[in-house]
């Protein structure tokens, strides 16, 4: 009986517990779940792999954005979509309630002129458009077209089956997880970076 998988994972536990007497059932998970993750692959990241842990980790986070970049301008392109940036600018507009050009800047993280300059590019191809203000009438809110609304739609359907087809290997528990994991320090970034966006992007 002492073999029993069971009976090992309880010793395993409570050891564990001696050595981290201030520690919970998730800690104990967590560890367990280290213990069995290999190390890092050679290939990963280029092959060249900075000192810590934690630059690794936003390495590997940096050159997966980067390629979802490259992947995701070429699946538009036939979309008539010049930039990858220009499906940024069509989601944020889609999905936000009547932003104005700054919110959408602030949505996708770049200047406010650079934005401006995609999103008149945008309304002038008829998907989006602008429309007044109620409540401050120097200022213009954007708007989708049904043109826009219909090309919106066939982006999301093309980055889809990008998405599903770049994270394959991954099972849908593990996507959860990595969100779970990312979730807040995404929220923190964010905040810091519209707290701080003019010094960001002088």
């Amino acid at each position: 009986m002492n073999g029993h998988p069971i009976v090992q994972l309880l010793s395993d536990y409570l050891l564990y517990q001696e050595n981290h007497p201030t520690s919970s059932v998730d800690d104990y998970c967590r560890y367990r779940l280290l213990k069995s993750i290999d190390p890092p692959k050679k290939e990963i990241a280029g092959g060249l792999h900075p000192p810590s842990v934690t630059s690794l980790l936003v390495k590997i986070l940096a050159r997966i954005g980067k390629l979802t970049f490259i992947f995701s301008e070429s699946a538009l392109k036939d979309l008539g979509l010049k930039t990858f940036d220009e499906f940024g600018a069509l989601s944020a507009i889609g999905i936000m309630q009547q932003p104005n050009k700054a919110n959408v800047a602030t949505a996708m993280l770049v200047e406010y002129s650079t934005a401006v300059e995609i999103i008149n590019r945008l309304i002038k191809r008829g998907l989006a458009t602008e429309l007044a203000d109620i409540n401050d009438k120097r200022a213009k809110l954007l708007q989708l077209t049904p043109k826009g609304e219909v090309l919106l739609k066939k982006c999301y359907e093309r980055m889809d089956k990008l998405t599903t087809m770049m994270l394959s290997e991954l099972p849908e528990l593990n996507k959860h997880i990595c969100v779970a994991l990312l979730q807040d320090t995404e929220i923190k970034l964010s905040n810091m970076f519209k707290e701080n966006e003019r010094f960001f992007l002088e």
